[in-house]
């Protein structure tokens, strides 16, 4: 799974009765090396600042943006109540390279970001690591913790509501060999520019 170019599968959906809080950073898809950092994400909401901005939820809140290993904005959406999000993210891992497909609803993938560098992700197997998919939420700065723990999201902070979900369907990884699946049963070619 992690040799070659493969690509991540996945799609999101709101889920109304428990929302996200746009205040906070979610990160709801990613690839976890051991070091903790990300291959790529998929993240919602304001992006997590020590200490915690002053206007919250910020500008891109309301967006689902797809990041590389350095936090770089390759792709953003809006994210809507009632649509499918449909994600394809390609990792070359030799290359060390990303590209996204994303398409809304019943519609095909379409490619959506030109082959962007990764260099800062690790090379090798210390770079590559766990698929993720759920609601990771990290917390708002307490300005009562100590400076070392107001970075320590894991055991530090401030956390409003707990029912937030998303509905995930069509989760899959494969080898781009025989071309990237885009739906009903059709392929296009990797992302090679």
């Amino acid at each position: 799974m992690e040799t070659g170019t493969t690509v991540f599968h996945f799609s999101i959906l709101k889920d109304d009765l428990h929302p996200l809080n746009p205040k906070h950073e979610y990160q709801i898809v990613f690839i976890e090396p051991n070091d903790g950092s990300h291959v790529f994400q998929v993240r919602y909401g304001s992006n997590f600042a020590n200490p915690t901005q002053k206007h919250l939820p910020t500008s891109n809140a309301f967006n689902l943006e797809v990041t590389d290993h350095a936090l770089n904005v390759i792709y953003s959406v809006p994210f809507k109540s009632l649509t499918w999000y449909n994600f394809a993210v390609q990792v070359d891992w030799t290359n060390r390279t990303l590209g996204v497909f994303a398409s809304q609803n019943a519609d095909q993938l379409k490619k959506v970001s030109k082959l962007r560098p990764n260099l800062s992700a690790t090379a090798g197997s210390d770079g590559q690591g766990d698929f993720h998919f759920g609601v990771l939420k990290l917390p708002l700065v307490n300005p009562a913790d100590s400076e070392a723990d107001k970075g320590d999201v894991v055991h530090h902070g401030i956390q409003e509501g707990t029912k937030e979900a998303l509905y995930y369907s069509g989760v899959f990884v494969e080898s781009v060999a025989k071309g990237v699946s885009i739906g009903y049963g059709k392929t296009t070619t990797p992302i090679t520019a």
